[in-house]
């Protein structure tokens, strides 16, 4: 299941953790995780995403990341920096942003690269609770 998780910290910071797998994604990894921080802007339905929650004030928390792994110890790894704007009274959203691919293991070992993104999300009115979300990724990497 794909969902989007955000975990008050502040009133306006958020640790987002994202969990989603497809069936036929390239290389087999078909599996994706990643644990950012959310600095909504409750006026604007506006959320900015950072690896790096000091960015946001808060200090000592550690740094965010995704995980791209299949079977096996194939694995992309990096940080996403991006925005979404959230619509909750129509219950929808939408993010871009880009995955900055920092590494990797197996086939992928030293693994650099960038990927964009835009997300299509279907919102819960419980902020703890996740919501759906379908995302296009296109960009490269080399090894």
């Amino acid at each position: 299941m794909n969902a989007t998780y955000f975990v008050p910290i502040t009133q306006d910071v958020s640790r987002v953790t994202i969990t989603a797998q497809s069936k036929d994604a390239p290389y087999g990894l078909t599996n994706f995780v990643n644990t950012n921080y959310g600095l909504i802007d409750g006026a604007t339905g506006t959320v900015t995403f950072r690896p790096d929650a000091a960015e946001f004030g808060l200090q000592n928390l550690p740094s965010g990341n995704f995980i791209f792994f299949g079977e096996g110890s194939d694995q992309l790894f990096g940080n996403i920096t991006g925005t979404a704007k959230l619509d909750f009274l129509n219950l929808v959203g939408t993010a871009t942003g880009s995955f900055n691919i920092t590494g990797g293991s197996g086939r992928f070992t030293g693994a650099t690269g960038i990927f964009s993104f835009i997300e299509n999300d279907i919102l819960n009115l419980d902020q703890t609770a996740p919501f759906k979300s379908q995302a296009v990724v296109s960009g490269s990497f080399h090894s």
